[in-house]
């Protein structure tokens, strides 16, 4: 399924047989939930308002997720190591959060094309 430049105004989207699902500047309700157990492609790009939470996924098999900066506030801009991904290693680096690493360390990067996130 396709959607581009819409608004979904439901509160899920619920199905056993999609398979592939592209939401390209939609306009979402808060607080809606795609339910796709049998989903394999996943692109949700640039959702306006709040993207949607996404239930029962064990067959993605790719997805992505790319949000505008406009999506977050300023309340969201820092997080902790722990929502680190394991997989980045900066062992060698210094645990302080100082100038020597321009004071970024633990800082989500915002640019003009917003935030990504990719899962394969």
């Amino acid at each position: 399924m396709d959607l581009k430049d819409c608004l979904v105004s439901g509160h899920e989207i619920s199905s056993a047989s999609l398979k592939t699902l592209i939401m390209v500047k939609c306009n979402m309700f808060w607080g809606l939930s795609i339910n796709a157990p049998n989903l394999i492609l996943l692109r949700c790009v640039t959702p306006i308002g709040q993207a949607p939470s996404f239930k029962n996924l064990g067959s993605l098999v790719a997805g992505n997720i790319i949000l505008d900066d406009y999506a977050f506030s300023d309340d969201y801009e820092d997080f902790s190591k722990d929502e680190l991904d394991e997989t980045f290693d900066d062992d060698e680096l210094d645990d302080t959060n100082d100038d020597d690493y321009g004071n970024f360390k633990n800082k989500k990067r915002k640019t003009g094309t917003g935030y990504g996130f990719w899962c394969t």
